[in-house]
């Protein structure tokens, strides 16, 4: 069986919770999607032309630094028939809820992911990936 092993890091993270609408909540780890993405970009795919190649692979996520969650609080001001000069004076607001995922005594937040052909034909796409992955480690 092959696989590619790589980390993603960064200072934070938000994974909208799609059933959300009025808050943003977010998951604690990169759904499938946001994955596929990750590598596609990688790849240099455009964006949603990468959904049927990606559906070959078989992704696990695991966190390599604790994880805690944090609500910000916003406020939006609704835009829709305001002119410029009544926006200044506009008071009114919507209040919602904005949630982060944050590292948990760590400066940067980690997860290790695990990417791998579901069949045998794709082997030769996980060396292309390997190589752009570590073209991106390099910079």
């Amino acid at each position: 069986m092959m696989a590619l092993s790589f980390n993603l890091r960064g200072a934070m993270a938000h994974f909208r919770k799609v059933f959300t609408n009025s808050t943003s909540l977010s998951y604690y780890f990169p759904p499938r999607t946001t994955l596929m993405g990750i590598i596609a970009a990688t790849m240099g795919m455009e964006r949603d032309s990468y959904y049927s190649f990606m559906d070959k692979f078989d992704f696990a996520v695991s966190p390599i630094t604790g994880l805690r969650k944090v609500m910000f609080g916003e406020t939006y001001l609704d835009t829709d028939e305001v002119s410029e000069k009544s926006l200044r004076r506009l008071k009114q607001g919507v209040p919602t809820g904005r949630e982060f995922v944050l590292p948990s005594g760590d400066d940067f937040l980690g997860y290790r992911v695990v990417i791998s052909p579901s069949n045998n034909l794709m082997k030769e796409n996980v060396e292309e990936m390997k190589k752009q992955i570590e073209k991106i480690k390099m910079h």
